[in-house]
């Protein structure tokens, strides 16, 4: 059997504090927008503009609370990587693989943090035969390299694993 390493993702309060207050702030202008429509349009308009009002108020509502939904998820089922000794790191969410990274493609791993966001960020090597394995065909690995580029400058960015994780996987 193999050496594994295995961390786990985590969210830390003032991030999740920042997540419900902004969260809070959106939904409640959603439920006071509905409020006042109800009391103080006349039912004659709502044939008009219940629809309109009910779908913006409810999309506030939803923006609002999703957010802190999925932090506060990740903590009863954090996000992990596994590091399996001299082959890969492999990343899985809620249980499910995302994607694995062969060793001999990683230059370097780094821990980065900017503002709220924290988390690993992964160099790869810029020539070589190994490629990411993408296990979830849902999963937009492009996309997501071009924006841990362009954020966090570097090729993968794995956010919410905190310093000590990084410590534990670095190699």
């Amino acid at each position: 059997m193999k050496d594994s390493i295995t961390v786990f993702s985590t969210v830390k309060l003032p991030v999740l504090r920042k997540f419900l207050l902004l969260g809070t702030l959106s939904a409640g202008t959603g439920v006071i927008i509905l409020t006042l429509a109800g009391m103080y349009i006349p039912p004659d308009y709502m044939v008009y503009w219940g629809t309109p009002i009910l779908l913006v108020a409810g999309t506030l509502i939803a923006k609002g609370l999703i957010p802190y939904r999925k932090l506060s998820r990740m903590e009863t089922k954090p996000d992990e990587l596994l590091l399996v000794q001299d082959e890969y790191i492999q990343y899985m969410q809620n249980g499910n693989q995302i994607y694995t990274i062969p060793l001999k493609m990683i230059e370097k791993l780094d821990y980065i943090e900017k503002g709220d966001n924290y988390g690993i960020g992964v160099y790869l090597k810029k020539a070589g035969d190994e490629k990411i394995i993408v296990h979830d065909r849902k999963f937009p690995m492009e996309q997501y390299q071009n924006q841990s580029r362009t954020k966090y400058g570097c090729d993968l960015f794995i956010p919410y694993f905190s310093r000590r994780a990084f410590m534990k996987i670095s190699f």
